[in-house]
């Protein structure tokens, strides 16, 4: 007897593409209205070697059960969604692209915005999204076969890891140590 098939899984990507000028003058511009100067806003911190086309293969080439892939993004189109028609059918079908209005919608003085763990807090807004999904950002690529049992068992996400207690890296321990030097 064989098990049950999983139900539809998705993978949600997401990306902008920070080379783009026009997304570059909105950050910038975001940035001055807010009065904010910070290394963490660095254009290296946005640079786009094409990382989010590797990805992307990656994830039609390697997990195949993949229902859609959602690309979300600030109005912007993936190298490899600017010509669908080179792409095989199966993929063209799977990638799907989603603005950060659909998701923001109704809360669009939250836009733009270059955080990515807004944009995470309303992914469960993306239209059609799988109740099981993979989350990824696009320097995320998967390098052999994967399978729905690699991220869903029993109904559950897999997890991995474990937690291990470290009692060298106590706070209590470390305070008596630099104490101790210090006297």
């Amino acid at each position: 007897m064989s098990a049950e098939p999983p139900p539809p899984i998705d993978a949600v990507v997401m990306w902008v593409d920070g080379d783009d000028p026009h997304h570059r003058a909105k950050r910038e511009q975001a940035l001055l209205a807010q009065g904010i100067h910070s290394h963490a806003t660095a254009a290296t911190r946005f640079r786009s070697v094409g990382e989010v086309d590797w990805c992307l293969r990656s994830l039609l080439r390697f997990a195949p059960f993949l229902r859609h892939i959602h690309v979300v993004t600030d109005d912007q189109v993936p190298p490899l969604m600017r010509a669908p028609e080179a792409l095989p059918a199966a993929w063209r079908d799977k990638l799907r692209r989603v603005d950060h209005r659909e998701v923001f919608a109704g809360f669009e003085d939250s836009l733009p915005t270059f955080s990515s763990r807004s944009i995470a807090a309303v992914m469960h807004r993306i239209p059609g999204l799988a109740e099981w999904h993979i989350c990824l950002n696009d320097d995320v690529m998967l390098l052999r076969d994967v399978h729905p049992d690699d991220w869903f068992r029993n109904g559950l996400p897999v997890q991995r890891g474990r937690f291990v207690r470290q009692p060298h890296l106590r706070w209590s321990r470390r305070l008596r140590s630099a104490w101790r030097t210090l006297s």
